[in-house]
């Protein structure tokens, strides 16, 4: 279990790296509109599978996060960071729960492409993954 979550902080401080130094730079908007044009780019090149391919990573995205946040308390002891880590899930799941409303107002057509995300929402998340996962790694390698 060790391993599987290490592997799984590694992948998350890698992938949520690149926002953090956006983040940390005072440039966030550049790399969010980066991804909105990429987005865009993609949900074109798509038209009908981009809804249901949308929707299928947000659900992978659920996965990931359950199976992370999971890890974390079957195996790290510390109480503070399970304190931590469970306000961080509540979290997680309001953000994912916004994200998944946001989408369907935007298939609906009743919000444009450039509101689905809530950039300060985000940026929060982006920031804490980065910041728990690296702590998750310290404390793996520290016990």
């Amino acid at each position: 279990m060790e391993t599987g979550l290490a592997i799984l902080a590694v992948c998350l401080l890698l992938v949520y790296s690149v926002y953090f130094f956006y983040i940390i730079r005072s440039k966030p908007e550049e790399f969010e509109k980066m991804l909105l044009s990429g987005l865009a780019d993609w949900m074109i090149s798509h038209k009908e599978k981009s809804r249901r391919h949308l929707h299928l990573m947000l659900g992978g995205s659920f996965l990931v996060e359950t199976l992370y946040f999971v890890l974390v308390f079957l195996v790290i002891q510390n109480l503070l960071f399970r304190v931590l880590t469970g306000l961080f899930v509540g979290f997680e799941f309001m953000h994912l729960a916004l994200l998944l409303i946001s989408m369907n107002q935007f298939f609906r057509g009743r919000i444009p492409l450039k509101y689905l995300f809530n950039w300060k929402i985000e940026r929060t998340s982006a920031w804490l993954f980065f910041t728990h996962s690296l702590l998750v790694l310290v404390q793996l390698a520290w016990w």
